[in-house]
C-alpha cells in the first residue's frame, strides 16, 4: 500500500541523510511505500496546491483508495507571524481529502525548542513568539482532525 506524504521540510527530512528519513525509515520497517513528496520552505499554501494536483493524477489512475500525509503551516506562522493561513489551508487541505475519498493522515508538528534552528536563522524570524504559535496551531489542528474524524499523527 502507498502513502503519499506531502509536507514540508519536516516532511522532506531537510538536514537528514535519506537513510534517515522518517518516510525512508517507516518504509523499511513496515509494508507500506512511503513516497516522500515534501518541500523544504513549503507553506501550507503550497501543500494544498500539490494536494489538488496529486488527486487529479490520482483519480484517473484507480478507484483504490490511498493514504495521503500531509504535515505543514509552521512556514507560514514563521514567515507571517500568525497562524491564520495554516489553519484555513490545512483544513482545506483535509476537507478536499475528505471529499475525494482518499484517507487523510495530518501530521501535528513538532513544536519549535530553544535554539532547535540553524544559527543563520535567527534574524529571519522571532522563534520565541512563533514557538508559541506553533504549539497553539498543534492543538488546533489537532481538535479539527479529531472534530472530523481524521487521524493525525503528533510528532
Amino acid at each position: 500500500m502507498k502513502f503519499f506524504c506531502l509536507g514540508d521540510s519536516l516532511t522532506f527530512g531537510y538536514g537528514v541523510s535519506s537513510a534517515d528519513r522518517w518516510t525512508y525509515i517507516a518504509s523499511k520497517e513496515s509494508s507500506f511505500e512511503l513516497v516522500n513528496m515534501g518541500i523544504c520552505g513549503d507553506t501550507s499554501g503550497g501543500i494544498l496546491i500539490r494536494v489538488r494536483e496529486l488527486l487529479n493524477k490520482l483519480s484517473a489512475s484507480t478507484t483504490e483508495r490511498r493514504y495521503i500525509f500531509a504535515m505543514g503551516g509552521c512556514n507560514d506562522i514563521l514567515y507571517s507571524g500568525t497562524s491564520a493561513g495554516a489553519k484555513e489551508n490545512m483544513g482545506a487541505v483535509i476537507h478536499n481529502l475528505l471529499s475525494s475519498g482518499e484517507i487523510p493522515i495530518i501530521g501535528i508538528p513538532m513544536p519549535i525548542s530553544d535554539g532547535n534552528y540553524p544559527n543563520q536563522w535567527i534574524n529571519t524570524a522571532d522563534y520565541n513568539y512563533a514557538s508559541g504559535l506553533i504549539s497553539e496551531y498543534g492543538n488546533w489542528l489537532y481538535e479539527f482532525c479529531n472534530s472530523f474524524g481524521v487521524f493525525s499523527i503528533d510528532f
